[in-house]
């Protein structure tokens, strides 16, 4: 298994989609700093499942998908894709190159996938589990984490080892386990609690469910009778209803004889008023074409006075046209008088512009003839520089020699010097050296008298320490016990609210319309009325007694939120319930008077219970007349004055009932609704003062712990200040022996000096000579160079006056240039004005032929208008004479419609003589439809009484009627049916229901607790079998480790020795792990006291000896060696090629000597601020070419 390729987009500086490749062997990413390079690494870390943003270099995890730049826009997502071989199918997955990517919306949404399959980050872990992958893993060391190898603690430091044995996966077992485990015993709590609650209810539902069934046993009985007497009545209300529908068939049919007179004249009457509308219909016809005429006549003498204006407008424009044209005609006779000047302004610039050009030729000429001496001068001057130059060179060299004679000369002197000063330090340096020795001796002995204080200041700090853990460790076990005792709160709470969830306790019925109305099957349904209320915990065993089953009766909205739960309760068979609608309840408030009361007296019952206002009235009809005393005593006194009206509670549950009845005993604890809820609210606020002694104690674990590690801290530092006292001893040792080695050094180098002293005095008179001869042949060759040189400025001289002519030249002819362009350029104004001016005398010939026209059309407009003038008052005169005509036609209509409405007068008095006789009958038909309607509602009453209470139907209530010879012994037999269930007293109906439901569920419970206990013995059994496969793992592989890095270490230190130690030998599971090492000639007790390079050396051969032991499919190390020198970079590089075979490298880093040992180079540079780019180079390649 290896990486093969790495895809990022939008990750940190990676805006735009890259990809790199990777190869077998050893990969080097490069680059300045702040290039992204380490973004690289960081992007395999986040997509193998890493969660940490500390670890990922990020303040949170938005920080991760590029925040965008000047030239760039901010990215919406950040991904990373991972392509790995998987031919030899170390990953637990069929195909044989596996792609795991992550993404990361600005939204804060990420997913995972699998070759592009949705998976949790879970299934990324236990894909990667065991590998040395993962988040875990330690394939990937990141930027200065290699020194956190040695810098952890022992216990921090055993992750690596774990995962490098291969016991991840079954530590992760172990904890599925335990996890389970402790699920199987808080089931187990919950489950005895629930039995335990069941336990006490089973008893009392039994008996109530026994009352039920004798209830429902004489309401079948009652059933029978009633629905028999019902039947009677209904057959004998039929009776009466057949002989009142004969007289009522009479009447009615008389009544019809004289409907059908009075329609007949109705139907003569609108006959006529037919006749009427016809003739007002003509009548509106004729009017209506007469207004017609009129408004005719009107538009048109508008229409001929708008004719009349438009002719007079139309001669106003003709006129306007007249005025333009003249005006238009002068504007051209102007256009052409200036066309003629500036024709004559053209012919003056051309012979202008012609004298310019040849006066411009000659200055032209003349600049030529100047330009061509100045070249000779100039070829004349650069041979004579260039013999300067060659002379220049000669004597710089001379003068070059010259000073290496004099340097030369200088540092024999200085020399010299040196030398004698050195014979004199070295003799002073005698003394001192010796000075030294007997100082460094006398300074020896008072660091041995420290080192023991120190040693003794140490072992009575480890005395105050132990007192102070031992101090600790009462506490924490203060604090367990403080937790348990919250555990244990909290455990009966969520039982306790689980049960108030469930509606455990209340009757079936009353649960399936709670649960209705939670699911939004019902609407307007409050709750119980134990749910709505609250009460004191002293009061709520007598509040509970008092209101017995009412507490489970529901508060609804209305009457129809009522019936609603009713049907709902009819239609699935769920039982019967209990509604109070607030629309409907009302209280009588009950007042007791001063002498009625006793001592031991608390209150009303109503008053003592707390609920929202809205629910008031239905605690006062429930609680309202029901009082609370003390004890029995004071209920026995209380009801005695109060002549046996109310019913009495006590606090501890025993009832005196209205009318002298007692009702008392002994109370099973806790176990109804009140109390229930009651319980819950005392437990949470137990709950919170618990949490407060908790966190309290938390506190003082946390002080304490403090004050240990301070102390733990105090005392390092002592053992580092002695160690550092050894150290500092061993060093001074060391120098003694150096101050020896000194002065007999010192001795020898005395004698040398002396004698380099006289070599350089011979060489110094030497060197003397050779700078005098030397001195008179430079002072020759700059006697030459300066007679050249003074020639050189005669040339330039006479060159200077040429080049002031020939500027004054080019001046006057640019002058002339200037002059030339400005008359061409009035020129070409003069003939653009011109063509301008021709352009607008077209446009005014154009518009002079239109203003011609458009008077032409005005005319023929005015002979038009006229025309229609003329039409229009022919029109008029037709319009009048018709008018006239339609006038008299109405006259005539009228005359008619007056004698047909004396006609329907006639009719109408006869109608009205018959609509009196059928009011009479219309009377007689109404009583008796009356008594029939009468007679029909007692027998729906009686149908309406059979469906109301039993549900059936008329046919289904006749089918079960048995006959009936004296309905008044079967009414006498259903009254005595009706006391005998009264006196029963109030039935839980639902009690059988809920007895075989809670029957049922403490079986189930049972069963429910056996296998519990037998799941949680498979779990203890499968936990010890994990322990016991994870030491023999962990135990071979740490050996096996142990030797490797002692082999390594020797191999990279080139000698000492190293190894590793568990810190609790007998806990295999649970021990740290302690790393112990000596580099050559140094005794070291503290990993700290290694420099920074050493630890970090420690910790690449520790990690390269796990890697021999379980080499990873890959691993990414971010500038690990940087702390390393050059030689010990290049002693890492090689290893590096040895184990490549085994395990694929990518190294982040900016050493030489990793890079020459990669296969291939990354470059990553900044294209942009804030934007990464990636660059490719295969070193094997390179070196081919190279080699070719």
């Amino acid at each position: 298994m290896r990486l093969k390729t790495l895809t990022i987009q939008g990750f940190k500086s990676f805006p735009e989609k890259v990809t790199i490749q990777f190869n077998r062997g050893v990969t080097a990413v490069v680059g300045p700093n702040g290039s992204g390079k380490s973004n690289i690494s960081d992007a395999i870390r986040w997509v193998l499942g890493e969660q940490s943003s500390k670890n990922l270099r990020v303040k949170n995890m938005e920080d991760l998908i590029f925040g965008g730049t000047p030239f760039q826009k901010p990215r919406g997502f950040a991904y990373v894709a991972l392509t790995i071989d998987n031919t030899s199918h170390v990953l637990p997955l069929e195909e044989e190159e596996v792609t795991v990517s992550r993404k990361l919306f600005r939204s804060g949404d990420s997913e995972y996938r699998i070759n592009n399959n949705l998976v949790r980050l879970k299934d990324i872990y236990e894909l990667f589990l065991d590998t040395g992958l993962g988040r875990d893993g330690y394939s990937i060391i990141g930027q200065g984490k290699i020194s956190e190898i040695i810098s952890a603690k022992s216990t921090d430091r055993r992750d690596i080892f774990e995962e490098a044995a291969g016991i991840s996966k079954f530590r992760y077992r172990k904890e599925e386990a335990q996890r389970r485990l402790a699920a199987a015993e808080e089931n187990l709590v919950r489950v005895r609690d629930i039995l335990s609650e069941l336990e006490g209810r089973i008893e009392p539902l039994r008996k109530q469910a026994d009352k039920a069934q004798t209830f429902l046993k004489l309401s079948e009985q009652k059933k029978t009778l009633d629905i028999s007497l019902a039947v009677w009545q209904f057959n004998s209300f039929q009776d009466g209803l057949r002989q009142l529908d004969h007289q009522l068939c009479i009447a009615k049919e008389h009544h019809q004889q004289l409907e059908r007179q009075a329609e007949e004249l109705e139907t003569a009457i609108q006959t006529s008023y037919s006749h009427i509308q016809q003739l007002a219909v003509q009548i509106d016809v004729r009017r209506r074409k007469m207004h017609d005429n009129e408004t005719e006549l009107s538009e048109s003498s508008s229409r001929t006075a708008v004719l009349e204006t438009n002719i007079f407008y139309a001669q106003e424009a003709i006129l306007r046209l007249e005025k333009e044209t003249a005006q238009l005609a002068e504007e051209i006779q102007q256009g052409c008088n200036q066309l003629t000047q500036q024709q004559n302004q053209k012919e003056t610039l051309v012979r202008q512009l012609a004298e310019q050009k040849e006066l411009e030729s000659l200055t032209q000429k003349q600049v030529e003839e100047n330009s061509s001496v100045l070249q000779e001068f100039f070829v004349a001057t650069q041979k004579l520089n260039e013999q300067l130059q060659a002379a220049a060179t000669e004597i710089g060299e001379m003068n070059y020699r010259l000073a290496q004679l004099e340097a030369e000369a200088n540092h024999y002197t200085a020399r010299m010097e040196e030398l004698e000063e050195r014979i004199s330090l070295h003799s002073q340096k005698q003394s001192q050296l010796q000075e030294q020795m007997r100082e460094l001796q006398a300074y020896l002995e008072r660091r041995q008298g420290q080192i023991r204080a120190g040693e003794e200041r140490i072992e009575a700090g480890e005395a105050q320490l132990e007192q102070a853990r031992s101090s600790l460790d009462s506490q924490k076990a203060q604090l367990e016990k403080q937790q348990t005792n919250r555990n244990t709160v909290a455990q009966r709470m969520g039982i306790l609210q689980d049960l108030e969830k469930n509606h455990e306790g209340f009757y079936g019925s009353v649960k399936k319309i709670m649960s209705a109305a939670e699911n939004g099957r019902l609407s307007g349904i409050y709750g119980t009325v134990s749910q709505l209320i609250s009460v004191e915990q002293r009061y709520a065993t007598a509040i509970e007694i008092a209101m017995g089953s009412s507490l489970q009766h529901l508060v609804c909205q209305g009457d129809q939120e009522a019936k609603a739960g009713i049907a709902y309760l009819k239609q699935g068979g769920f039982g019967r319930a209990t509604f109070l609608p607030l629309s409907n309840i009302r209280a009588v408030a009950l007042s007791l008077t001063e002498q009625e009361k006793v001592k031991g007296f608390v209150d009303i019952a109503a008053r003592l219970v707390s609920c929202d206002p809205q629910f008031d009235q239905i605690v006062a009809s429930l609680l309202g007349r029901t009082l609370i005393c003390q004890d029995l005593d004071s209920a026995s006194q209380l009801a005695q004055r109060t002549g046996h009206r109310y019913k009495i509670v006590t606090l501890d549950g025993q009832v005196i009932n209205a009318g002298g009845s007692y009702t008392g005993g002994s109370l099973i604890k806790n176990t109804g609704l009140l109390s229930r809820k009651t319980e819950i609210t005392s437990l949470q606020k137990q709950l919170e003062q618990l949490e407060k002694l908790v966190e309290q104690q938390n506190q003082a674990v946390m002080e304490a712990t403090q004050l240990i590690i301070q102390a733990e801290e105090k005392q390092r530092q002592r053992k580092v200040v002695l160690d550092a006292a050894k150290q500092e001893l061993y060093r001074k040792n060391l120098e003694r022996e150096n101050l020896e080695r000194d002065a007999q050094l010192t001795r020898g180098e005395l004698l040398q000096a002396q004698q380099e002293k006289e070599r350089f005095s011979s060489a110094l008179i030497e060197s003397g000579s050779k700078v005098e001869d030397l001195k008179r042949a430079v002072q020759q060759k700059e006697e030459q160079q300066l007679a050249v040189f003074d020639q050189i400025q005669r040339e330039n001289l006479r060159t200077a006056d040429l080049r002031k002519e020939n500027e004054t030249l080019i001046n006057r002819r640019n002058t002339l240039s200037l002059k030339n362009l400005s008359l061409q350029k009035d020129l070409d104004r003069l003939e653009g004005l011109r063509q301008d001016l021709e352009e607008v005398q077209k446009e005014r010939a154009i518009k002079s032929a239109s203003m011609l026209s458009q008077r032409q059309e005005e005319e023929d407009k005015i002979s038009n208008f006229r025309q229609q003038i003329q039409e229009t008052v022919e029109k008029r005169n037709a319009l009048t004479q018709e008018n006239q005509d339609q006038d008299a036609s109405i006259t005539r209509l009228m005359a008619q419609r007056d004698s047909m409405e004396q006609s329907i007068t006639q009719k109408r008095a006869q109608q009205k003589e018959k609509s009196t006789d059928r009011e009479g009958l219309s009377v007689e038909v109404a009583r008796l439809t009356e008594r029939m309607n009468a007679l029909q509602g007692e027998q729906d009453k009686v149908v309406s009484h059979i469906w109301d209470e039993y549900e059936l139907t008329k046919s289904q209530a006749f089918s079960m009627a048995q006959p009936i010879e004296n309905h008044t012994v079967i009414q006498t037999e259903l009254n005595r049916l009706k006391n005998t269930i009264r006196a029963l007293g109030s039935v839980n109906v639902g009690a059988i229901e809920e007895f075989q439901e809670v029957s049922q569920r403490y079986e189930f419970m049972t069963g429910q607790v056996a296998d519990i206990e037998a799941s949680k013995a498979d779990l203890q059994e499968v936990i010890r079998d994990l322990e016991q496969n994870m030491k023999t793992i962990f135990s071979d592989s740490f050996q096996r480790i142990n030797r490797t890095f002692s082999r390594l270490f020797t191999q990279f230190f080139e000698g000492g020795k190293a190894c590793l130690e568990l810190t609790e030998p007998e806990n295999l599971l649970g021990s740290g792990v302690e790393i112990t090492v000596q580099p050559p000639g140094k005794i070291i007790k503290n990993l700290a006291s290694l420099s920074g390079g050493e630890q970090s050396f420690v910790a690449i051969a520790l990690y390269f000896a796990i890697l021999q032991e379980r080499p990873s499919p890959f691993c990414v190390l971010d500038e690990i060696e940087s702390a390393l020198d050059d030689v010990n970079v290049g002693k890492y590089a090689r290893y590096l090629r040895e184990i490549c075979d085994s395990t694929q490298f990518i190294v982040i880093t900016h050493r030489r000597g990793t890079m020459e040992n990669a296969d291939v180079l990354y470059g990553v540079t900044t294209q942009q601020d804030g934007v990464s780019r990636v660059l490719t180079l295969d070193l094997n390649q390179a070196v081919e070419t190279v080699g070719k």
